[in-house]
This record gives structure tokens, sequence and C-alpha cells, in this order.
């Protein structure tokens, strides 16, 4: 039987589950991650000169670190978040948040379009690798929180040959992994895997850096992405 492997986190793959019966869905973790010590003590200082109107979280990594390592700010976070996407307001919501906004387009442009028509304040929390349209959008008004790095696992990049098998697909969520594929573009070329993306960015990224994209998905709505998938894999 086909698999999907997501480049991904667990609980991508357990969403993705519950639509694709038709394929077996497995993770494999080609990113990890780490806070940046200095970026929390930021936070924390700016939160005595001000409280945000709205916390702005671009991934479920940005909630965890912020709940685990600055109570103070989830305490604000608590109040009212932008989630990039249904993915991180899921990690919202089940650590209690209740007002939890999307943007329409569960992109970085989703969250620029959104604050462009926002009046309050916002403190955005991302990785180090965020988007420069979110970076050029930091004002006094805005402030951007970089509390962790992405660690590309390309020591573990090979172990992922040994997993994937001829007409298995590969499902990047995050350009970040595009790092470790460069280490092993050869053999995934000569072997018939099918490489697929959740947006057009990264699917840009993927031909870019590999050479291919087999399919990718070019919504602004991410829980359309299941559909998507089983529509052109099952």
């Amino acid at each position: 039987m086909m698999k999907l492997i997501v480049l991904g986190t667990e609980e991508t793959a357990q969403r993705l589950r519950k639509m694709l019966n038709c394929i077996d869905v497995e993770v494999f973790e080609l990113i990890d991650t780490a806070f940046i010590p200095e970026a929390i003590e930021r936070v924390r200082s700016c939160l005595k000169k001000m409280k945000p109107d709205i916390s702005v979280f671009t991934s479920k990594s940005a909630v965890k670190y912020i709940w685990e390592l600055v109570p103070e700010a989830a305490e604000v976070a608590g109040k009212c978040s932008l989630a990039i996407g249904p993915g991180t307001a899921e990690s919202l919501f089940k650590r209690g948040v209740k007002n939890v906004l999307i943007p329409k387009r569960n992109s970085s442009k989703g969250i620029v379009d959104f604050l462009n028509s926002f009046n309050g304040s916002a403190f955005i929390y991302s990785s180090d690798r965020v988007d420069h349209s979110i970076e050029e959008l930091c004002s006094e008004r805005f402030l951007l929180f970089k509390v962790y790095r992405l660690i590309p696992k390309v020591d573990r990049a090979r172990d992922l040959l040994s997993v994937v098998s001829d007409g298995d697909f590969i499902l990047l969520t995050s350009a970040s992994v595009l790092e470790a594929l460069l280490t092993i573009k050869d053999d995934l070329l000569r072997r018939n895997v099918r490489i697929a993306a959740i947006s057009r960015r990264i699917a840009e990224k993927t031909v870019n850096t590999i050479g291919r994209i087999d399919l990718f998905y070019d919504g602004d709505d991410m829980s359309g992405l299941s559909k998507f998938l089983s529509l052109n894999l099952c």
C-alpha cells in the first residue's frame, strides 16, 4: 500500500489520518527546535512595559515555548490570540484559550493582512526563520519575538531513504526540511518517490532546491488540505 510520509509533526499526521483512509500516513521528523534565551528574556522585559491587545502565533512551537517559558505572556495570550492556521489554533484551544482568531489566508501573508487592518498592538511569536513580510511589519505597535530556532536534522535525512518505497509520497510541511533533503537529493530523484508540499511557497522553494515537485496545495485555508490530498491520492 502506498504511504504518505509527513515531514512534520505527529499532530499534523494525526489530522491527516482521520481523512485519508486510503493511504497509510506516517510521520518522519526532520526538524528540531530550541528556544532562544535572549528572545524569551526580551518578551518578559517588553511585557513589563506594555500588554498587547492581541498575541500572534506563527506555529504550534511558538505556542509551546510561550506557555512553557513565559506564563505571563501566556496569560495575556489567553485573552485574545491570532493563530496562523487551524493546527496552531488547536494548540491554543487545548491550552484553554477561547478567543482565537484565524486569518482568511492561513499564511504569513494572512497575518500581515489581518494586522494591517488591526488598530491595536500585537506581540508576534515566531521562529528564527519567520517570513520577511512579517519582519517588515514590525513597528512600535507590532513587536516580533523570534522565540525559537529551527534546526534541520541533516544527520537523519539518510534514514528517510530506508522508510520510503517506490510510489510513496513525502509531504513537506515546512521549507526548513529542504536543507536536510538536499543531502539525499540524488537518491530521491533516482527513486519513484513523489514530492508534495502544503503550499505554493514551499513548492517553489522545493523546485529551486531539489529540482522537482509533484503536487502542492494552493489553497488559502489549510482546513482544506486533507480533502485536497484525498482527491489526489485516493
